[in-house]
């Protein structure tokens, strides 16, 4: 390596340092804005809870002093107070559905539940990112907004999540896009946000066969009743169970016993609403993994068909859809990717990059302008 080479790739080196420096910056402050407003949700909620505790408290103490007077007044009945009696026993109704109705508007126990959830989210960031814990105890003298510099127009986009603002404001629309597009598919991801990723690219393959897609197990998560992916075309319609899983591991007999009992509901169901032709239901289990042998055996024996399908990270995930005659594109941190729908032969389709969409024509989804198809 001479030494023009040598001195290019130190600047380059820099260069990538400064970036991700600046980056990471950008995420810390995003954080601590972040803990701060749940730390004053928290602080409002404790408020609340000290008023509604002081207000209980004193209609405890009056329904004692009223009980103690109706005691007193009970007890001279005999000698000729029925009618008070009859007035206390009004009075103490009343009261006691006004504590009632008190209780349900300052709603105690959601209150404490929901401080302690949000208590629960701030542990276990900071145990997941540790310098999220010494960020918390460092004072910024600078305002937070001017640190993270966006407008509150353009944090209605979710790209500026991945850009920083210099990097938001001097590049174009395309340009910027598809910066936070590549940043999005390096970023370090969860078990459950690795199992959307397999989901959503089989249901890009299936979508390219024709099939209608329904991305059951992205929109519901733990309701989806073990149907990741529901697939309808003509009269047909797949179920699907997607297992992105370490090659080291092996998938055994009750996952695909699992998977066989909602598909079995999902050809009941069919049969209920089309007594008379109802649609071929199939139980579909995609995985990137090997099955046991008699997982094997127990598949092919109750008619799940295996499909093993490996990952592509590369695959065109820019969905362009048409909807209402507007052509829009959505990235995959969109806020209404998974329900966008791509059908064939309407002018839809799956681009690689920003600039293909843009050059067809469509203009990028924003949160303010979001439509649901």
């Amino acid at each position: 390596m001479d030494k023009m080479t040598y001195e290019q790739c130190l600047s380059e080196l820099n260069e990538a340092r400064t970036e991700l420096e600046s980056y990471l910056k950008h995420i810390f402050l995003q954080a601590k804005k972040e803990r701060q407003e749940i730390k004053n949700y928290i602080k409002q909620q404790n408020e609340n809870l000290d008023i509604a505790k002081k207000k209980f408290e004193e209609d405890k103490k009056n329904f004692y002093e009223l009980k103690e007077a109706y005691d007193k007044v009970f007890k001279e009945r005999q000698i000729g107070f029925p009618w008070i009696v009859g007035r206390i026993n009004d009075a103490t109704e009343i009261i006691c559905k006004n504590s009632y109705q008190r209780s349900q508007e300052y709603n105690l126990r959601e209150i404490k539940k929901e401080r302690d959830v949000y208590k629960g989210i701030i542990d276990f960031y900071e145990h997941q990112c540790p310098y999220l814990k010494e960020l918390r105890e460092i004072e910024c003298e600078l305002d937070l907004e001017e640190q993270v510099g966006y407008s509150e127009s353009e944090r209605k986009d979710e790209s500026h999540y991945f850009l920083t603002p210099d990097e938001y404001r001097s590049k174009s629309s395309v340009e910027r896009n598809q910066l936070a597009l590549d940043r999005y598919k390096k970023r370090t991801l969860s078990k459950w946000e690795i199992g959307k990723m397999y989901e959503r690219y089989i249901g890009f393959l299936k979508e390219e066969e024709g099939y209608s897609v329904d991305y059951d197990g992205i929109k519901y998560r733990l309701e989806d009743r073990g149907r990741d992916l529901i697939c309808t075309k003509g009269d047909e319609i797949q179920i699907i169970q997607c297992k992105m899983w370490s090659l080291s591991k092996h998938i055994y007999e009750n996952s695909i016993f699992q998977f066989f009992g909602t598909v079995y509901y999902a050809r009941e169901e069919e049969r209920k609403q089309n007594p008379f032709a109802p649609r071929n239901v199939r139980g579909l289990f995609y995985t990137t993994t090997d099955l046991s042998d008699y997982a094997l055996k127990a598949a092919q024996e109750i008619g799940i068909e295996i499909v093993k399908e490996k990952m592509n990270k590369d695959y065109p995930c820019i969905k362009c859809n048409i909807n209402n005659g507007e052509k829009i594109y959505h990235l995959p941190f969109d806020q209404q990717y998974d329900h966008t729908i791509i059908k064939a032969n309407t002018g839809e389709f799956y681009a690689s990059t920003c600039a293909e969409a843009e050059a067809k024509g469509f203009r990028r989804a924003l949160r303010h302008n979001y439509s649901t198809k």
